[in-house]
């Protein structure tokens, strides 16, 4: 007879389910559906007592706060899910990586203080944590979605300093990263944020390459949101500096395909935004 397992992982699979899940679709959008799987893997993270996902979790709410639009919070600005603020999940997030006694995890959180820092526009710090990560990026090695994540943080701080090459680069590292590990959903992402760089440099022809590749992949992914938001982007580079009839033209055919996308996924405030945008 086979003998009996000595570990059951059946919670714990759950709540990594609704993790994974719940990091789709903050990357695809969801918003509201991602604050409730989050809160749903917590609560079963938590029932089991397992740290490392603990942590992780957090570290995932931290971004799902950061990310709910205004008109998603009622009138005292709380969200679907989670009491806690970002800082306080972040903090969370730390105690968890202790517990664990994990010297990779407290490195990850790294990161998302930077995140903070930049979501509170705390500027005296931004050059302190470009060093920083640069540091943290040693200590990750074997974590690749971590390891493109804070790419993308260090071309977030970049922008936030104006040196928009330098950020393309680090927006380009962390398409590269994910890319080799088949993050999918991530790479339309970077590459959106490389035509971001590039356009606010005023690159515009690297930026409207930059945005095709965006496309590519998030066609590939089949997210519809992060479509229609390139479309909407590549109409923009198209019509920066002293645009052609021709780049006319086609930001025209671009903004009335990001029209069609957004009313094919439902997005109403979305075609709202975009048609004031247009005219």
């Amino acid at each position: 007879a086979p003998k009996r397992p000595m570990q059951t992982t059946e919670i714990y699979q759950k709540a990594s389910n609704r993790y994974e899940l719940a990091n789709t679709e903050l990357i695809t959008g969801s918003v509201k559906n991602a604050g409730l799987h989050l809160q749903q893997a917590y609560t079963l993270a938590t029932s089991i007592d397992n740290a490392h996902l603990l942590c992780r979790i957090c570290l995932s709410s931290v971004v799902y706060k950061l990310s709910v639009p205004d008109s998603e919070k009622d009138e005292n600005g709380n969200t679907h899910a989670f009491e806690q603020s970002a800082q306080e999940l972040l903090t969370e997030a730390q105690e968890y990586a202790q517990w664990a006694h994990n010297d990779v995890l407290q490195q990850i959180c790294t990161i998302y203080k930077a995140k903070l820092a930049l979501q509170e526009q705390n500027s005296a710090y931004y050059a302190q944590y470009i060093a920083t990560l640069a540091e943290v990026d040693k200590a990750i090695s074997k974590e690749p979605y971590y390891k493109g994540f804070l790419q993308r943080t260090l071309g977030d701080l970049y922008i936030a300093q104006h040196d928009y090459n330098n950020a393309a680069l680090h927006y380009k590292e962390a398409a590269n990263i994910h890319t080799q590990n088949r993050y999918l959903y991530e790479i339309g992402l970077d590459w959106y944020y490389v035509a971001r760089a590039y356009s606010l440099a005023g690159n515009k022809r690297a930026a409207e390459d930059a945005i095709t590749t965006a496309l590519q992949f998030d066609r590939d992914a089949e997210n519809v949101l992060a479509i229609a938001a390139d479309y909407d982007a590549y109409a923009t580079i198209l019509l920066k500096g002293s645009p052609s009839a021709e780049d006319e033209r086609r930001a025209t055919d671009a903004q009335n395909r990001a029209r069609k996308i957004y009313a094919a996924g439902g997005y109403t405030r979305a075609i709202q935004e975009q048609e004031a945008e247009a005219e």
